[in-house]
């Protein structure tokens, strides 16, 4: 009986855990309010979103000057930012905010979410990125 009891907790937790893991694997689709950004040169200026298409694994956004739009790569927690594309615009005293985000975008290791914010790091795992979903 004991040894029953033992294997049915281990079975839940085991189920329990891989639920989690799955969940923090995942984050859907939609606008992201950015909370967060350590990145040299970048001044929030305003509010800046971020919208993920996670069925294409594309982000795409505008910041004070230019819209862009990027491919991702997941494994597990593991992301891999491709290069980014951009409109082309020059608007003088306005481009720090994306030669920040841009300079930064490829030194994106891995990620994070718990249901309410995202938050992707470095490979030492410092945060460069955290964001928050938006209530559609």
């Amino acid at each position: 009986m004991k040894m029953i009891l033992s294997s049915l907790m281990l079975i839940f937790f085991a189920c329990n855990s891989t639920k989690r893991s799955a969940n923090m694997q995942d984050f859907p689709s939609g606008d992201y309010k950015i909370l967060e950004f350590n990145a040299k040169g970048f001044k929030s200026q305003k509010t800046y979103s971020i919208n993920i298409n996670a069925e294409e694994q594309r982000i795409s956004g505008k910041f004070d000057c230019n819209n862009y739009s990027c491919e991702y790569k997941k494994d597990g927690q593991n992301i891999d930012f491709g290069f980014a594309v951009a409109t082309k615009m020059y608007c003088d005293g306005q481009m720090h905010n994306e030669n920040a985000f841009f300079g930064e975008l490829n030194s994106i290791k891995n990620f994070e979410y718990n249901g309410e914010f995202l938050k992707f790091f470095d490979e030492e795992q410092i945060m460069i990125l955290k964001l928050k979903k938006q209530e559609s």
